[in-house]
């Protein structure tokens, strides 16, 4: 029988833990947790010195607790268009961890750009004008949309300029 001493409880789960997303990314925040009053215990409440932060099962970082309480972390270059598990669980200096506290997030999805006109089935003089109409979805992802032409079959292409996605 093996019988361990600690010198404070298992720290307090993460609490309002929030994610955000985009293209190729999640955001995570979460506060500190805050332990209940407990008999004969003097030390800290908010007795955390760390969290670790999983996706999908796998540690990918460690926060130190250097007296904040609330904690923000970036998971970036993530596929688009996945969901992604998380678990933020803490730890005090005994390294006894407190619940962890799980949550998901889908990434965004990839945009896509219909071209309505030209369609293919123009004939046009070179030299001219053309409009090009398209239509996107997921504009939030798109900043502007580059128009490039081909005059020899698709060998070279040539800018003519960019439309707005909108």
């Amino acid at each position: 029988v093996t019988v361990s001493i600690y010198d404070e409880p298992a720290s307090a789960a993460a609490t309002n833990v929030a994610t955000a997303n985009g293209l190729y990314y999640v955001e995570i925040t979460f506060d500190e947790g805050v332990l209940e009053a407990i008999e004969n215990y003097e030390g800290a409440l908010d007795n955390s010195v760390g969290y670790d932060i999983f996706r999908d099962g796998e540690l990918i970082t460690t926060l130190s607790d250097d007296g904040n309480s609330s904690f923000y972390y970036l998971d970036n270059g993530l596929a688009s268009s996945t969901t992604f598990s998380y678990d933020v669980q803490s730890f005090n200096s005994d390294g006894r961890r407190g619940d962890a506290t799980a949550t998901s997030e889908d990434t965004g999805d990839r945009p896509t750009v219909t071209v309505l006109s030209p369609n293919g089935a123009e004939i046009w003089s070179v030299g001219d004008a053309y409009p090009v109409d398209v239509v996107t979805d997921n504009k939030e992802y798109i900043s502007d949309i580059e128009v490039l032409y081909s005059a020899d079959g698709g060998d070279t292409w040539l800018s003519s300029g960019s439309i707005d996605a909108d």
